[in-house]
């Protein structure tokens, strides 16, 4: 039975899957098919059905539930971080204070109106002016500031490890934002399974969370394949010990089995939306 998975092409989710891909977790009678895209790319695909299993934004997830359920493994979740509001270097100071004092008249750059960092950053700032800066490549967001195209701009992913080098700085972190207002985690990324897969669904869970399993106890054999992709991507992250500091923030036991709290900063979140009732199926 073949299954089709979708996933970005980003470090915690090749590793997360890397056990499947690999032959290292027996998949028995499923034959798993692996698509990279990015994530605004994957919460689009994820609303049309295309896949059994899609990586998403969590907050996106109200727009799909009616047909996936979310996998109690692969989730990326930020206890106490997230993603980052940040600036120029230069234009910093000047934003912290109209943060703090007035409502933001600049423009943002966000990864998609989809994502979660999105999501928060309307939470921050209702009425926040946005565009789209798509996360390929990878330097995009940050010209983008450069070329004062935008004012400040959300990070996701590895760009929340490697603004520094770009000249800018943060504004808010929006996941201590959250945690500080809600005492409460953030899962920002989740895996969801499509529910037409019935008596498949308890099964592959089961192969999924086992791939992230063989992940977290073999990271050192994980690591020269994250290496590999890494420079095929420009180096987002170059070296093997920045590697490794990203999957502890976004690939660790909360991605083995999503704990209580998460499951509740899941609810709280979407629960705040305009409908009011999100109820969370978890697989």
């Amino acid at each position: 039975m073949k299954i089709r998975v979708a996933h970005s092409p980003d470090a915690d989710d090749h590793f997360l899957f890397w056990a499947i891909k690999s032959g290292r977790v027996p998949t028995g009678e499923y034959d798993f098919e692996f698509v990279a895209m990015d994530t605004e790319d994957l919460n689009r695909s994820a609303r049309g059905g295309e896949f059994d299993i899609i990586a998403v934004s969590l907050a996106t997830l109200p727009t799909i539930s009616h047909d996936y359920a979310v996998l109690s493994s692969g989730a990326s979740v930020g206890r106490g971080y997230g993603p980052k509001l940040i600036a120029k270097r230069s234009e910093a100071d000047r934003l912290k204070r109209l943060l703090s004092e007035h409502p933001f008249s600049g423009v943002v750059g966000i990864p998609g109106d989809g994502t979660t960092a999105a999501l928060l950053l309307r939470k921050l700032i209702p009425g926040v002016k946005t565009v789209e800066i798509p996360l390929s490549p990878f330097q995009g967001i940050f010209q983008a500031l450069k070329e004062e195209r935008i004012q400040a701009a959300v990070v996701i992913h590895e760009g929340q490890l490697s603004y520094q080098e770009f000249d800018c700085e943060l504004l808010t972190d929006l996941g201590q934002w959250w945690f500080e207002k809600t005492r409460l985690p953030i899962p920002v990324g989740i895996n969801v399974i499509h529910k037409r897969l019935g008596t498949s669904l308890s099964a592959l869970s089961a192969l999924c969370q086992s791939s992230v399993r063989f992940a977290l106890d073999h990271v050192e054999e994980v690591m020269p394949e994250l290496l590999r992709i890494d420079a095929e991507q420009g180096g987002k992250l170059r070296n093997a010990a920045a590697i490794q500091h990203y999957l502890s923030l976004y690939a660790n036991e909360d991605s083995y089995s999503l704990p209580r709290d998460a499951q509740e900063g899941i609810v709280t979140l979407l629960s705040e939306q305009p409908k009011n009732s999100f109820q969370l199926e978890l697989i």
